[in-house]
């Protein structure tokens, strides 16, 4: 084996460990969205016929939230400077070698073409772009809690107005179902009590 074979060599097996080191970071990634991310996404609903514990959590919950979403947060960074130092590698390999890559001269548009296309290059781009998706979604459910908060803080001035009694007086059976068929993810079943009153209607 002659010394450009040596070092073509060399360059792969650089490019394969890093492949699996961005692989190795966007696997964890989705391990923390699908245990963590989507424990919280369904710890949003509020149960506004139980504000005071809904409002015991809201900070545990928020912090906790916010945790995940900064390990996910520095993954997804170290993903996209894998990224960076990856195409800087070829970038040099390429200008100190072209004939290896099957370039005759490095010009700039030639030389973004090469490493657009290189198999390496293209896999941890698109792995870094799934890591960030996910980034994006558990932010999503980090400011969910922002707006959770909000929306508690309103229930709680209803409740301390006199203006919530009347207003759950209005509610039916059917809306304390459907809040707890939404915690377990099944569908709503209308209490006999609301059927009689559809019955009567019609």
């Amino acid at each position: 084996m002659n010394a450009k074979e040596l070092q073509q060599v060399t360059q792969e097996e650089i490019q394969e460990i890093m492949r699996e080191e961005i692989q190795e970071m966007l696997d964890e990634v989705n391990d923390i969205k699908s245990s963590e991310v989507e424990l919280y996404r369904n710890k949003l609903v509020i149960d506004t016929f139980d504000l005071d514990t809904n409002c015991a959590d809201q900070a545990l919950y928020y912090s906790e939230m916010a945790t995940i979403y900064s390990k996910i947060f520095i993954l997804s960074k170290k993903m996209k400077v894998k990224v960076k130092e990856g195409r800087g590698k070829l970038a040099l390999n390429i200008r100190q070698d072209p004939s290896e890559y099957g370039l005759a001269k490095v010009t700039d548009s030639s030389l973004i073409s090469a490493i657009d296309s290189n198999f390496t290059i293209v896999k941890i781009e698109e792995m870094a772009i799934e890591g960030e998706g996910i980034r994006i979604d558990a932010e999503g459910v980090l400011n969910g809690y922002e707006h959770r908060r909000s929306m508690l803080n309103n229930e709680v001035q209803l409740v301390l107005s006199g203006l919530e009694k009347p207003i759950r007086d209005n509610k039916t059976e059917k809306y304390k179902v459907e809040i707890k068929n939404k915690k377990l993810g099944g569908t709503a079943i209308p209490p006999i009590s609301s059927i009689k009153r559809k019955i009567k209607r019609t």
